[in-house]
C-alpha cells in the first residue's frame, strides 16, 4: 500500500528502503514498531522518505529542529539538491533564522489569513512584530521592552535599502573563493532623526551557529529624515567552506544603555568554496613534532 501511494513499484520501493533507513540513521531499530519510535525518529525517518520520493512539490514542516548537526547537515545538503533539481519545498516553520537560511520568498500567516508575503527578511520582521503585539494584548504586565519592540519593527526609524557582497574583481558575488577577504556594501536611508545609530553585524552558518558579530557606531548622530548613508565593510575570511550569512541591522539607544532596532534586517546569503568537513573555520596552525625523552618536561 505504501509503495502504491508513493508511485512506486513493490520491487522500487524495497530498493528505496534501505536507502531511506541508511539517511534517517535507523538501522539498529527496523525491528522496532513504528508506534514505539520517538518523535524524533519519527520526523527523521518521515524526511528520508520525503528525500526518495519523486514529487516535484515538497511540504516540509520543523524537520530542522530534529537530530544532532550530522543528520542536520543530511537535511542541509538534501535540500540544496532537490533546490537544483528545480523542486518547490514549502518550509513551515517558526524558526525565522531557518526562514532567513533557506527561503527565496515567505509568508506570514496569521488568525487563518495571508498576512505578509514577500522577502524572507520583511515577513521575518513582520511575524517577530504579530508576537510582540500578541504578548503585550496577552498581558497588561508585559514589560516595555516588549512594546518598544513592537512600535520600533511597525515604524522603523530607518532602511538598510541594499546589502551585497563584492569578490575580489569588484563585482556582486554570491561565492567567495577560500580566504577572500568579505567586502560588505550597503545603503541605509534615515526615515527620520535618530540619535546614536548602532551598525550591527551578524555572521552565522547554515546551522544558525553564531561565528561573529560586531557593533560600531554609526557617525550621523543628526541625519535628516531622508539622508542616505553608505557603508563599506571589511572581515578577514576564515571560514571553511560551506554556507552562511551575514545580517545586517542598525539599531538606537533607547534608555539604560538599551538599544532597540531601528531598521529591518538585511540578510546576505553566501557560500565559501571549500570542504564543509573540516568545521567552521579555516585557520593556518603550526605544528612541530620532535623527540623527546620519558619525563622530558613540556617547553
Amino acid at each position: 500500500m505504501n509503495a502504491v501511494m508513493m508511485g512506486l513499484s513493490s520491487r522500487e520501493a524495497g530498493y528505496r528502503c534501505e536507502q531511506i533507513i541508511d539517511f534517517a540513521g535507523l538501522h539498529d531499530y527496523t525491528d522496532l514498531k513504528l508506534k514505539n519510535y520517538s518523535s524524533g525518529m519519527r520526523v527523521r525517518l518521515g524526511f528520508a522518505v520525503m528525500t526518495h520520493v519523486d514529487a516535484d512539490i515538497l511540504l516540509v514542516d520543523e524537520v530542522l529542529a530534529v537530530g544532532d548537526a550530522e543528520f542536520r547537515q543530511k537535511c542541509e545538503d538534501a535540500f540544496e539538491q532537490m533546490h537544483a533539481e528545480g523542486r518547490t519545498i514549502v518550509l513551515v516553520t517558526h524558526n525565522m533564522e531557518a526562514v532567513k537560511t533557506y527561503c527565496e520568498r515567505a509568508l506570514v500567516l496569521h488568525e487563518g489569513r495571508i498576512d505578509t508575503i514577500g522577502d524572507p527578511d520583511l515577513v521575518s520582521g513582520r511575524y517577530v512584530e504579530i508576537n510582540a503585539k500578541t504578548a503585550i494584548a496577552a498581558s497588561s504586565g508585559t514589560p516595555e521592552v516588549v512594546r518598544q519592540l513592537a512600535d520600533a519593527l511597525a515604524d522603523p526609524a530607518m532602511e538598510v535599502l541594499e546589502a551585497r557582497l563584492l569578490g575580489a574583481d569588484g563585482e556582486p558575488a554570491e561565492t567567495l573563493a577560500p580566504g577572500e577577504p568579505i567586502d560588505l556594501r550597503a545603503r541605509i536611508c534615515f526615515l527620520r532623526e535618530l540619535p546614536a545609530p548602532t551598525l550591527v553585524l551578524r555572521l552565522v552558518d547554515s546551522h544558525q551557529q553564531l561565528l561573529f558579530t560586531r557593533a560600531k557606531d554609526l557617525i550621523a548622530p543628526h541625519a535628516e529624515a531622508g539622508q542616505t548613508f553608505a557603508l563599506r565593510v571589511g572581515v578577514d575570511n576564515h571560514l571553511a567552506g560551506g554556507r552562511y550569512l551575514l545580517t545586517v541591522r542598525v539599531d538606537e539607544a533607547v534608555e539604560d544603555d538599551r538599544t532597540m532596532p531601528a531598521s529591518l534586517t538585511k540578510t546576505i546569503r553566501f557560500e565559501v568554496e571549500g570542504d564543509r568537513d573540516v568545521g567552521c573555520l579555516a585557520l593556518e596552525a603550526d605544528v612541530r613534532i620532535e623527540s623527546a625523552a620519558t619525563g622530558d618536561a613540556i617547553r
